[in-house]
């Protein structure tokens, strides 16, 4: 049986993602294996122009999206912004669009963590028990979260980074390279009161 599946985004974090699903069949038996059709499709510019065209684009990209949709059931999104990469996840979904979620063979993920939809865990990164990912969190190689962890939709744990036993990340944020993260409820809702944008991460439809 073919699975077909198609990754929207750029091509460097889209090779990425064939690589890890190569990566999981070549740990399959014979029986086990399915072909996967990858197909992958970059996502148009914005316009530098009025509001407009940039309705008339978007339009013209969904309208893409829907006619693979017939071929293709299955999604990733291979998009490094955080926004972005929510706005395009909800966008698929309209088209009827299953989003995976894909973790490397080489990678450490504890049954008792949580992962959401569209989650991509590279190899050698470890998540522990008790900890819960939110929607498109990308964990690349090496990155460590610890348990109990609750980390917010469209978050990116560098190659490296660390994040402590049962600290709070919220949404879109980096963990840069070799960077320990380590902050609870408290000490982020006192952040989240000075700085955060509550409009920022509305999906666009």
């Amino acid at each position: 049986m073919e699975e077909r599946l198609l990754i929207v985004g750029e091509d460097r974090e889209a090779n990425a993602i064939k690589e890890i699903i190569e990566a999981i069949q070549n740990t399959m038996s014979l029986e086990q294996r399915q072909t996967v059709a990858v197909s992958i499709c970059a996502v148009q510019a914005e316009p530098q122009t009025g509001a407009r065209e940039k309705a008339e684009a978007e339009q013209r990209q969904q309208e893409q999206w829907e006619q693979l949709a017939i071929r293709y059931p299955f999604a990733a999104v291979a998009l490094p912004e955080a926004k972005q990469r929510l706005n395009v996840i909800a966008r698929l979904e309209a088209c009827c669009y299953t989003i995976i979620t894909l973790l490397h063979p080489e990678s450490a993920v504890s049954p008792a963590a949580s992962l959401g939809k569209g989650c991509i865990v590279y190899p050698m990164a470890v998540i522990e028990a008790g900890a819960t990912l939110g929607t498109a969190v990308w964990v690349k190689a090496g990155a460590i979260v610890e348990r109990d962890c609750l980390i917010g939709d469209a978050c990116l744990l560098e190659s490296g980074s660390i994040v402590r036993s049962g600290s709070i990340v919220p949404p879109g944020i980096t963990i840069r390279s070799g960077e320990v993260f380590c902050r609870d409820a408290a000490e982020v809702f006192w952040e989240l009161q000075q700085t955060w944008d509550k409009d920022s991460f509305e999906v666009e439809m």
